[in-house]
């Protein structure tokens, strides 16, 4: 899985590693990813001292996007995380139950 990372914020080399450690334990549910992309935008009109994350992974069929905003960008990323974690275990679900 081919993994990119934007920002407009320095990221430590550290908090790189956690964040496609953690895209890489997606694989367990969907072995397909082809390529994740993680974009960090800072704050929206409504929320300026917040940071958005937003999740795109590329797999065989419709491109699947989420995103979560937080004031920190860890916690962010692990927002937008959980709610694609959610969405591979239903698409699991549905595979297993077809069976």
């Amino acid at each position: 899985m081919t993994t990119k990372i934007e920002a407009p914020f320095t990221i430590t080399q550290a908090d790189e590693a956690t964040i496609k450690t953690a895209l890489q334990k997606l694989t367990r549910y969907n072995d397909r990813i082809s390529t994740a992309n993680v974009y960090f935008k800072l704050g929206d009109g409504h929320m300026p001292n917040s940071v958005i994350a937003e999740i795109e992974i590329h797999v065989p069929g419709p491109t699947l996007f989420v995103s979560d905003i937080e004031p920190n960008f860890l916690d962010a990323f692990k927002g937008a995380l959980n709610k694609m974690d959610r969405i591979f275990r239903k698409e699991k679900d549905k595979r297993q139950s077809k069976r």
